[in-house]
């Protein structure tokens, strides 16, 4: 049972992740592998700057400045 699901959802990941692909990049025409691991690394890449920029943030923060209205 648990091999069939398997199967089942590689199948399922195949075609919706082609459907995507043909959908966003059919200006592009066919693509190959290569063009789908730049993509993902691409994202990768992009998920990762994100967790660098709270990770700096979290690391040092910075002091919170007195807003204009608080003023005497």
């Amino acid at each position: 049972m648990n091999d069939l699901l398997l199967e089942h959802a590689a199948v399922t990941e195949r075609i919706w992740f082609q459907h995507v692909l043909a959908v966003l990049y059919r200006h592009l025409g066919d693509v190959n592998l290569r063009f789908i691991y730049l993509l993902a690394i691409e994202d990768f890449a992009r998920h990762a700057g994100h967790g660098d920029i709270l990770d700096e943030q979290i690391s040092h923060p910075v002091p919170p400045t007195a807003d204009a209205s608080e003023r005497p």
